[in-house]
């Protein structure tokens, strides 16, 4: 039997990353939220001054040179021209240092500008100084969540309640100081008082909710909040945001189910099962290296993760495949695979231990035995590095030719990888590569290989998927052949494509094509192979 080189790409599409990855969604809310703290009927101040802005409109330049520093910064300011409100009030919180009216609207200008460390002195003296703006009480307190300052940012709150501030505003930054420190039920509650005492923040505050229900694992109310946000207006951000969790949670429902199968056939042409050489010279003995076959696969998963920190996959797979003409060549392969992990916070380790049994022809073949403990640890919100270790015993159970033919090894593995995800973790880019040595008990089949890969997958048009993948192995044979007389090299090339449609949600169609070219300096080892299939997939 003829060496058979088998490659693969890993990605790891884990639960963990997809509900972190929120979190630069959450960060595009702020301005949202800040407005919603916003939305109250106007007082009798504000009427004025945007009464005084429509004047200043109309009369343009001349009313503003009239008006005093501070007032000139509060016209900016309400015409939303925050750069020039502050250069304006930056003088007249300088003119004048204890004014509450200059400190307040220099502090919430830079607010504005999300400049919060410049904000936090000018909103503080807002609240000391008199007359009481009580409007800054709320500001600061909104202020210091920003800052991530809860403990100041509830003491503000509370300030802020017991004067009777701006009740649903007030109540509705209580609940984002309560989910920001894990107190789901007490946010909710929170939250829904918000709505209560101002409609037009329902959907902010469902929104809100929303997340509170998904930090618990809730998915199923967590998903209905998110539907109602959705229909109160579609058309809005925050609506986006709410789809996007939804179909999030319908990921996360699919994975988290404990039990997953999947059942695959498909139908392929091989123009060289026999690995033919490709020096005619060599080769003129053989051929009918071409065939078709059939090939079944596999897979049955057992999935549980039993904390944060813990958790453990069992897997059983089966590869079967049928040639039509060359029926010595037909291979069962039963492959099984226990993974404990352990969870730290965004990062991965897993000690998967794996055994397989080949059969050819209907006779044993090969089997394997191996650990390969494996790291995986994120960078950022989008990308993932990966290192790995691998031992793997091989035992081929068919009498070699004689003592250097001998391929029974053990296999030393290590390596690393990055990954860069997109669309929403839907597709990725990956680099890998690893160094092994295989020191088999045959002096010809001693080596140390080096090999590359790079894969991308690419999701489109919703249904659609594409998977390319392209690797450079290349062998080190550290014996002379006993044979040849010389060392052997060998440079295996392979390109992979899969284009993938979803008939179904449960079932794909996939069209394959695989190219393999193994440049070696041994012309009996020399051959190239091309591999086409067509086939279907059904998960359940």
């Amino acid at each position: 039997m003829r060496k058979r080189t088998f490659f693969f790409s890993w990605h790891e599409n884990c639960s963990e990353l997809k509900i972190k990855n929120r979190g630069f969604r959450e960060l595009k809310m702020k301005n949202l939220v800040s407005e919603a703290l916003k939305k109250q009927t106007l007082s009798v101040t504000r009427i004025m001054l945007m009464f005084s802005l429509l004047i200043g409109v109309a009369f343009s330049s001349p009313v503003i040179a009239q008006q005093t520093l501070l007032e000139q910064g509060i016209t900016y300011y309400r015409a939303e021209s925050y750069e020039e409100a502050l250069k304006v009030l930056k003088k007249a919180r300088k003119m004048e240092p204890d004014s509450s009216m200059a400190a307040y609207y220099l502090g919430i200008t830079y607010k504005k500008l999300q400049n919060y460390r410049k904000a936090q002195p000018n909103l503080e003296a807002a609240v000391t100084l008199t007359p009481e703006i009580p409007g800054a009480v709320l500001e600061l307190a909104e202020l210091y969540y920003q800052l991530n300052e809860l403990k100041k940012a509830e003491k503000n709150v509370k300030l802020a309640e017991e004067k009777g501030i701006r009740p649903a505003q007030t109540v509705f930054l209580k609940g984002l100081i309560f989910l920001k420190e894990g107190k789901n039920p007490e946010a909710i509650k929170a939250f829904n008082t918000a709505k209560e005492l101002d409609k037009t923040l329902t959907q902010t505050a469902d929104y809100q909710i929303g997340l509170a229900y998904l930090k618990k694992k809730e998915f199923s109310p967590a998903k209905q909040v998110f539907q109602e946000v959705v229909i109160t207006d579609p058309n809005s951000d925050i609506a986006a945001f709410a789809d996007q969790y939804i179909e999030m949670m319908a990921r996360e429902e699919e994975e988290a189910k404990p039990f997953k199968f999947s059942l695959g056939l498909a139908y392929q042409y091989d123009d060289n099962v026999l690995l033919k050489p490709s020096d005619a010279t060599v080769a003129a003995n053989i051929t009918d290296e071409n065939d078709f076959r059939e090939v079944l696969t596999f897979k049955g998963e057992y999935g549980k993760r039993y904390s944060d920190r813990y958790g453990i996959k069992l897997q059983y797979s089966l590869y079967r495949s049928h040639q039509h003409d060359l029926g010595k060549y037909n291979v069962f392969s039963n492959n099984f695979t226990m993974a404990p992990t352990y969870y730290l916070g965004k990062n991965m380790m897993s000690f998967p231990l794996t055994y397989n049994r080949t059969l050819v022809d209907d006779r044993d073949y090969l089997s394997t035995a191996g650990i390969t403990p494996l790291y995986n640890f994120m960078i950022g919100m989008t990308q993932m590095g990966q290192v790995f270790f691998k031992f793997q015993r091989k035992d081929f159970l068919r009498t070699p030719l004689n003592a250097d033919e001998n391929r029974d090894s053990d296999n030393f593995v290590v390596g690393g990888g990055w990954f860069r995800f997109f669309n929403r973790n839907k597709g990725f880019f990956g680099l890998r590569y690893e160094l092994n040595k295989e020191d088999t008990d045959g002096n010809n089949w001693r080596y140390i290989g080096n090999k590359g890969t790079i894969s991308l997958l690419v999701p489109f048009k919703e249904k659609f998927r594409l998977n390319v993948s392209s690797s450079a192995f290349i062998q080190d044979f550290q014996e002379t052949h006993t044979i040849f007389n010389k060392k052997r090299k060998d440079k295996i090339y392979t390109i992979s494509t899969l284009l993938a449609y979803k008939l179904r949600k449960d079932l794909e169609l996939q069209l394959q094509y695989i190219h393999i070219r193994d440049d070696s300096n041994l012309i009996i080892y020399d051959y190239e192979r091309n591999i086409y299939s067509l086939g279907v997939e059904y998960k359940f």
